[in-house]
Parts: C-alpha cells; structure tokens; sequence
C-alpha cells in the first residue's frame, strides 16, 4: 500500500492519541482509526494517549519507585525483566515522538516522513518483542513506574533538525551502546532468548540512527561537521551524555555512519544528567586583585598565559557532570588520552569572559572559583539565581570588601596565630623597624622579607644580616608596604631556613562551621622558594630516617600538630565567616644537625595545586612513585625544544604511558608520561605527570643536563 501524506496523518494520530497500546503497536498498513480533529495550526498534547497503567506519571502514589536494576541482581528472571520493562517504556515513547514528528512537520521530505514510518514499525516490533519477554520473565508491562524524560525532553522541538538531533543522534544513538551491553551481560548469563531479542534491537537501531546521520548531513550548512550541527540543533535539558553509556561502542557508531570527528567529541563529552553542576573558574591572580588598589589587576603576559594554560586543571577537582569554564576547550586527543588512562572528563564551557553563556536555563550548585576575589564575584554573580537550594546564596557571603574578610587572604593573618610562637619571626610597619629586627640576627643569617600577599613562592626579598640594604631592595620595601594601605602596612621577616621537605594540608570549611580535614601532600621547590610541583608517591619518599619516625611515632607526631593547626586554622577563617576550600603550608628543617617542623607558615582560603595533587594522587596506585610537575617554557628552551608540542611527542616516545585494568574495569594511569593540561595548547607551562625520578630531576633543581641524558639513554 502507498502511504499517501493523508494516510501517514491518519497513523501517526492512532499512535499518539490512542489510549490503546493494541492502536499503538499496529504497523502503518492498517488506518482503520478515526481522524481526532486538530487544531490548525498542530497543536502539541501535554502528553501522548495511554492505557491505563502506562501514565507517564514516573512518582505514582501507590507504587514504589523502582531504580534500574543492578548488574550484580541480573542472574534473578524478574531483574532480567525489569530491565526490558525501561526498554519497552523507550520504544514506546519513541513510537510516541516519531508520530508527533510526523504531524509536526509535514512540508518536511517525503523519503524523510517514509523513513520515520518505517522506523516506528521496527519500534513496534521490538516493544512486542520486549513485552513477550519481561512476561516470560515474570514482570508485566506497566507494573514499574514509567519516566516521561524523554517526551518531556523532545515535545517542544520546532524543526526536523532538532528531531534528528534529539531522536536519531541522542536517544537512538544511546541504544547502541545500551542492547549491546545488556546483550552481553545476558549472553554471558546465559540467557540467549534475551540475549536475541537485544541483538535484533541492536541491528534495526543502527539503521535508526544512520537515518538521522543522512538527513542531518543533508540539511547542514557544507562547511559544518556533523558534530557541530548535532550541538547546534540539540538543546537543554538534552545533550550528548544522553546519547552514550559508560559501555561505549564504537564499532555500531561507525556502521550508522557517524564520522570519526563525531564520535571522538561523542565519546569525551561529559554534563551533568540530573544533578545540578557545580561551575568551576580557574582565577590564581585572586591574592593580587586583591592586594591592589580597587581590586583591579591587570596580569603581566606570563601570569595570563598562565591563567590560560592551567585553567583547565579545575577538571580534577570536577565530577564528570560539573562544568569546568575555559578560555579554550583542551583538545580532543589530550582529553581522549585522560579518558583512556582513567581520569573523569567535566563538562568545558568555553565562556572565560561570560560564564553565563551557554548555562541559561540550567540549576547550578555554587560556583567553585579557584579563590574568591572582585573579578570572581563579578563574573560568577550572573548565575547565582540559578542555584539550587545552595548556600552560600550569594557572593557576599563569601567574599566583601570589609578588612576582616580581606585579611584572611594576607600571610599576617597566619602569622599573627603561630609567628608569635617562633622567637624569630616579626612583624614590621616601616624601613626603620626592619633595620633594627635585622640586628636580632648574627651577621650573615640569609633572611627573607616576605609581603603580605604572594603565592607559590614569589613576592618576597632575600637579604643578609648585617649587610646595607641595596637601593634596589629598599625600593621593593618601600613599595610593597605601600601596596598594603588598605590592611597594617607590615612584612614578616623570618631567618631563611634549610628546609628538607614542604607540606600542605588541604581542608573545607563547611558551611555549618564544621572542619573537614583532607590529607597532606608534599609540594617541591627550587632553592629561591619558587614552586615546581608535588610528590604523588610516599609524602616522605628519600627523607632521611629520623624523618618518618619523628612524623609518624613520636609521642607528639608532627603529623598530629599539623591535623591539629589545620583544624585550627579552618575554625579561624570560619569565624570570619569564610567557608569553602583551604590549605594550610608547613615545612620540615634542619638546625643544628636537628630537625624540626614549622606547622602553619601559610594559610591559604582557596584551591591550592597541593588540592589538584590530592585528587591526581587518587587516580595513580597507592604509594607509586610519580611526580607532578609544572614545566616553563624557557627550561624547555634550554634544551633545545622549541615549545610543549615537541617536548610532549618527545616524552611520549620514550616513556610511554602505561595503564591498568582494575576489578572494576576501570582504567588507571600507572607509569610513564602524562600531561595534565594540553601541550598542543600550552603557550607558557605545562603540567605532567611523570613517573621517573632520573628524567624529573631536573625541574627541581633546574639541571637541564639532566633531562638531556635521560632522552639520550
């Protein structure tokens, strides 16, 4: 029988009005249904026709809320049931948004409208087919709650494309990875009849989807990939994670036609599927914005190149369904190659300057920016009417203008609770009061001055006790005490100490004022202080031995006094009424031949990179020997490489990544090279992992000779 356009009208309304399932799952040969008079034009139902028992009502008040069976509940008959009962209700909506299609566009193609026709009868044979089953299997349709997602989702669209989008490309797209995973698991059950039913399904789905993949390609601008195209006609609350599975299958993918470029986007992307996001903002000039006058601070090249480079390492503190904001989305092979070695891939939003783009619409946690500051608070303040029951509901809870919050982010707010512990640590207001602190100290003690902002050991004076002050250092005296009018005009000065070994403790202030304590990582410095990265393996890996013990088992470990000022120091900034991350810095050194421990030399209410060490430090095995280290451009430039591009096809080449299955199937990073931001992109630093102490060693003592051997053997 031909299907004239009166005919496929007569079809389509028998499926979505009908409130007879036999109505539904007749095929388009039979019209044997009474035309429903529509309004002109089409009007979208609130909801499709259904039988009693099939309301897509998914908080019925007389049944339980059923949650997707577990894999380790598949081997019981009912569970097996369950299962097919999910994909029965997908079918059927499917059946449902296919006829709605069809009545809503009807100047679409001829050959399209024929082509949804002879999908729905394929969805009607397998709803027939999983209906069969789950009765074999003890479980009857319409026991289970059923979600109205997928309606909810797609009812609103406006064109063919944005039906090829969310159906074929989305929905459709998702069940090739879904019938060959649960086929498996069946077959290896033993359950072949299942098993069948779900290679069938698999075998039509791919041809359902490579209609969407023709007729997307066909109605594409020339110069648009699909990839593009998909994004541009997909819309909230749908996206590309309702498209996949955890079991990701690339071969189906290929055989319905969709192009590598496609499926390589497909396979990194991560959002959120229900939980609101947490947005996170990578901004480490947040101490200096804060330091200067008004807040405003503009970054010399090498601190925006920085901002830029490192931005996206907010990723390892995001889930997969938050949403990190960058300049620049990393590249698809470096997110491919995390991926593969087990790393969690966010959500990249690449709104750096408007962090509102592309989050319209959208419930949000709180924002999560590296540090709270003025251009934190102006960037972020847009999406606090999105928050979903969040505290804190505003930025003003968090950060202000008033001294006592400002203060917490200065070093006199550390030093004023433990520097009057050390009979060697003072405070000084002018050039006079550091000339006479100075005299405390036996002629040539190497002395640092440090200002009251700094981070990651920059902004501070080295000086030696009894030497004149150069012009040069009284001019950065001058100036930094000039810097701080709005707080003290004070510096700290200390006795630079042989230090053996650097600590951070990472904590949160929770809301409720309540301390949580994380772990300590160890961070490695150059001989000026400067910061070169963490230890990822043992904290105390090649300290000497009295070292360990007097950390772990002497009687006042130092491990305890450090938990101990971390707690202290969080209750501080909580009674300022900070909440959020923390990080607290300490230091083991000798003195005497003797070794001792500083606990609190800096408090730090912000991520610090000892919290991105932290969470990196989880993904490798337990006390494996690794590094993460922070690599400039001029040290490369030193060895003759020209930028990070050829420094990392160098790396790779001669200590290739190395990666495990675990019982969970879960992929992990074990040896070799890993760079943790994109070297393809990098302009001034990288970031990498490396598992090798012999090629390492030259970042922390800046010996470009010995990275030279280490390629060369």
């Amino acid at each position: 029988m031909t299907l004239t356009r009166p005919k496929i009208e007569l079809f389509a309304e028998r499926l979505l009005y009908s409130t007879n399932l036999k109505d539904k799952l007749t095929d388009s040969s039979s019209t044997a249904f009474e035309s429903v008079k529509k309004a002109t034009p089409f009007l979208t139902p609130d909801l499709p026709g259904r039988p009693p028992g099939l309301s897509l009502d998914h908080r019925p008040k007389t049944k339980s809320n059923y949650k997707f069976p577990k894999s380790s509940s598949l081997d019981h008959a009912e569970s097996r049931g369950q299962v097919l009962h999910f994909f029965a209700n997908h079918e059927l909506l499917a059946i449902e948004l296919m006829a709605l299609a069809l009545l809503k566009f009807p100047d679409s193609p001829e050959s399209f409208q024929l082509g949804i026709v002879n999908t729905i009868e394929e969805e009607q044979i397998h709803m027939q087919l999983y209906i069969q089953r789950m009765k074999e299997l003890g479980v009857e349709f319409g026991e289970m709650p059923l979600n109205g997602f997928f309606w909810n989702s797609l009812k609103t669209m406006s064109t063919p494309e944005e039906f090829v989008a969310g159906m074929s490309l989305t929905f459709e797209q998702a069940n090739l990875d879904f019938s060959l995973q649960y086929k498996n698991k069946f077959s290896e059950l033993g359950d072949h009849v299942t098993a069948d039913v779900l290679q069938k399904v698999l075998i039509d789905e791919i041809g359902h989807v490579k209609h969407g993949v023709i007729w997307m390609n066909r109605w594409k601008a020339p110069n648009q990939s699909l990839w593009k195209a998909y994004m541009e006609h997909l819309h909230f609350p749908l996206t590309p994670m309702r498209g996949k599975a955890a079991f990701f299958d690339i071969n189906s993918r290929k055989q319905a036609g969709l192009d590598d470029e496609f499926i390589r986007q497909m396979q990194i992307f991560s959002a959120s599927k229900g939980r609101p996001p947490r947005v996170f903002w990578f901004n480490p000039t947040c101490e200096q914005e804060i330091s200067s006058p008004n807040g405003s601070y503009n970054p010399p090249r090498q601190m925006a190149d920085l901002c830029d480079d490192f931005s996206s390492l907010m990723m390892f503190l995001a889930k997969s369904d938050d949403i990190v904001l960058v300049k620049k989305k990393p590249g698809t092979e470096f997110l491919t190659m995390l991926q593969k070695c087990g790393f969690e891939l966010p959500e990249f939003l690449e709104s750096f300057n408007d962090p509102e783009n592309g989050l319209k619409g959208r419930k949000l946690a709180a924002p999560q920016p590296w540090g709270w500051s003025p251009s934190s608070v102006r960037a972020l303040s847009p999406l606090y009417p999105s928050i979903v029951k969040s505290e804190p509901t505003t930025p003003d809870q968090l950060w202000s203008e008033k001294e006592s919050k400002k203060n917490i982010f200065g070093k006199l707010f550390s030093h004023s609770m433990y520097g009057s512990l050390a009979q060697d640590s003072y405070q000084v207001s002018t050039l006079d009061e550091l000339n006479k602190v100075l005299l405390n100290f036996p002629i040539g003690t190497k002395i640092v001055v440090k200002a009251i902002f700094g981070s990651s050991g920059r902004n501070f004076l080295h000086l030696i006790s009894g030497q004149s002050l150069e012009v040069n250092q009284t001019k950065w005296i001058e100036n930094e005490l000039a810097k701080t009018s709005f707080l003290e005009k004070k510096l700290i000065i200390e006795p630079w100490r042989e230090r053996i070994a650097d600590l951070s403790y990472q904590g949160v202030v929770l809301p409720s004022g309540e301390i949580e304590i994380l772990d300590v990582t160890r961070f490695i410095v150059n001989p000026r202080g400067q910061y070169l990265g963490h230890y990822l393996g043992k904290t105390l890996e090649g300290l000497p031995s009295d070292v360990p013990r007097l950390w772990h088992h002497s009687e006042n470990s130092w491990e305890s006094a450090f938990q101990k000022w971390t707690v202290k120091a969080g209750h501080a900034l909580a009674e300022q009424g900070y909440h959020g991350p923390f990080g607290i810095d300490g230091y083991i050194y000798r003195s005497l031949d003797q070794f001792h421990f500083h606990p609190l030399s800096e408090i730090n209410p912000r991520f610090t990179m000892g919290r991105v060490a932290l969470e990196l430090k989880k993904k490798l095995p337990r006390n494996s020997p690794a590094l993460w280290l922070h690599v400039s451009l001029p040290q490369i430039k030193k060895l003759g490489i020209s930028d990070f591009s050829q420094l990392d096809l160098l790396l790779r080449e001669k200590y290739p990544a190395s990666i495990k299955f675990l019982n969970s199937g879960e992929a992990q990073f074990t040896s070799g090279y890993l760079p943790t931001n994109d070297p393809n992109q990098a302009k001034s630093y990288l970031s990498l992992i490396i598992s090798d102490h012999a090629c390492a060693d030259w970042l922390v003592d800046e010996n470009p000779m010995k990275i030279e051997l280490a390629l060369q053997n």
